[in-house]
């Protein structure tokens, strides 16, 4: 837990301490333009992007509602639960609906700077709730959400969740510089959207204690 919070009070404190937000934003927009959310294979990114995790979760749950009649099913029964909690709680209801409903931050699009009609914000600096849906971001905190197989594999298959949590790492901040090329999101946004993402499942992991069942050989390396 405490490597990924320091990582997001530090990364934080210098992107406000450097003006890295504005300064990253700007560097993108000096194309002419921020790119639409329809353009080219950027919007087949946008539009695509959260359906791997939705699957994934739809999968756990449905491993869920068919547990109490396979008993094969019943051996992934907790990893299965943290999967969809994370997914509900996380992109669900922590992102999409508290932080992005009640922070107040504009988009890039949206800001002064890049010819909003609202003022820039900084991370964490609260604005009137529904002025702005920047904070944190969406659609990378949906991809962050394959970090969650790091932790139903950590106790018996090491090597698949550091694999996990490379393949979580890499897909969010992919969709997250898409979303900042598309103008939607700034850099602490994709920041805090990994990090919560990452921290919730921590949050989980620690109550759940969720486990992918070991291979028969035992070994926590299969």
């Amino acid at each position: 837990m405490w490597v990924p919070l320091g990582v997001l009070v530090l990364g934080t404190w210098a992107i406000r301490g450097l003006g890295l937000d504005l300064a990253v934003a700007r560097w993108l927009h000096g194309f002419g333009r921020f790119f639409d959310t329809d353009s080219g294979w950027l919007g087949v990114l946008y539009h695509w992007a959260p359906w791997p995790s939705l699957l994934l979760a739809a999968g756990a749950l449905g491993g869920l509602a068919v547990a109490p009649w396979m008993s094969a099913a019943r051996r992934y029964r907790r990893a299965a639960l943290f999967l969809v909690l994370l997914m509900a709680l996380g992109p669900g209801l922590l992102v999409n609906v508290i932080l992005k409903d009640y922070t107040g931050r504009p988009r890039p699009y949206q800001s002064e700077p890049f010819g909003g009609p609202f003022p820039y914000r900084e991370a964490w600096e609260l604005g009137p709730p529904g002025e702005g849906y920047s904070f944190p971001s969406g659609h990378a905190s949906t991809a962050f959400y394959w970090m969650g197989l790091f932790f139903v594999c950590w106790r018996s298959r090491r090597r698949c969740a550091w694999i996990a949590l490379g393949v979580g790492l890499a897909w969010g901040l992919v969709i997250g510089v898409v979303r900042m090329v598309q103008g939607g999101h700034f850099l602490s946004d994709v920041l805090w959207a990994g990090g919560l993402i990452y921290l919730l499942g921590w949050g989980l992991w620690y109550w759940l204690r969720p486990d992918w069942p070991a291979a028969r050989d035992g070994s926590v390396d299969s």
